[in-house]
């Protein structure tokens, strides 16, 4: 039996008394509105409003990944399509050239900007360590002494990794050397806002 509401009463509170009757008293099975609904009611308590965005690159990163679908090739093409989208023209590079020094597994070249992204990709789990932020660090230092730098181009470094977090180690690195780290929840953040299909 639901009690009286007074008018201090928040709405959330009288939905959780809803809840208890109705899910308890099973008038009909209301078991996943009322999950819902309490999730609502847990946001507003922890003061964690409801955010569409938040939730699709929650939902976004859990598919995409350890459980889910996708090779480090299917990571990369999301990369090449997540720039195409912002306006540049990215690619895939080719892989393990012997001449070729560091790593660098996407470039965005933005021309109207004059800017160049270069992206070490990693999907890996959990963690991702200072290897990845070495081979995209030696790949811009042998870009610098390259003839293809231009001097009045700006050149950014990221590693986009689906890992949850990178290694201390990792996070030092990438400050000396001016590496942005991108985790995979971000990534995925980043995926929704461009409105991307995954």
């Amino acid at each position: 039996m639901l009690t009286q509401t007074k008018e201090t009463d928040l709405f959330c509170q009288y939905y959780a008394q809803w809840i208890k009757v109705y899910k308890d008293g099973a008038v009909r099975d209301v078991t996943m509105i009322a999950e819902s609904v309490e999730n609502a009611i847990k946001r507003v308590e922890e003061n964690k409003p409801f955010s569409l965005p938040s939730d699709l690159a929650e939902k976004c990163y859990e598919m995409l990944g350890e459980n889910g679908y996708g090779s480090p090739d299917h990571f990369e093409q999301l990369l090449v399509t997540y720039f195409s989208k912002q306006g540049a023209k990215a690619k895939v590079l080719p892989k393990n050239s012997s001449d070729k020094v560091g790593d660098c597994d996407v470039e965005a070249v933005f021309p109207l900007l004059h800017l160049t992204i270069s992206v070490q990709a990693k999907k890996h789990w959990r963690q991702t360590g200072d290897w990845a932020v070495q081979q995209i660090s030696d790949y811009s230092k042998n870009r610098k002494k390259s003839d293809n730098a231009d001097v009045n181009w700006s050149y950014v470094n990221w590693v986009v990794s689906f890992a949850e977090e990178f290694t201390e180690a990792a996070i030092q690195k990438a400050q000396m050397n001016g590496v942005v780290l991108i985790n995979g929840k971000d990534f995925c953040k980043m995926l929704i806002a461009a409105g991307l299909e995954v």
